[in-house]
């Protein structure tokens, strides 16, 4: 399995969503994930498990140890 990963900033908190898709070439997935949590930490450069993680791993835990790639969408 493979999980695509991304974190938004919508006014009033944090959003994480994943892609759960068997194969590369998958045009459906497998499972969609969300995560909803409150307003994130200031950005700070070089620290991104301050902003970023905690989104990530809320949508990453519950799959774990399914996928064997995860891919994330953003700057590190």
């Amino acid at each position: 399995m493979i999980l695509a990963v991304d974190v938004g900033y919508p006014p009033g908190g944090t959003k994480a969503a994943g892609v759960l898709f068997r194969e590369w070439t998958d045009e459906h997935p497998a499972r969609v994930l969300t995560a909803h949590l409150g307003p994130p930490e200031d950005y700070l450069p070089g620290q991104f498990y301050r902003r970023e993680l905690p989104a990530l791993l809320a949508v990453i835990g519950p799959v774990l140890p399914e996928p064997h790639v995860i891919v994330i969408d953003g700057y590190v």
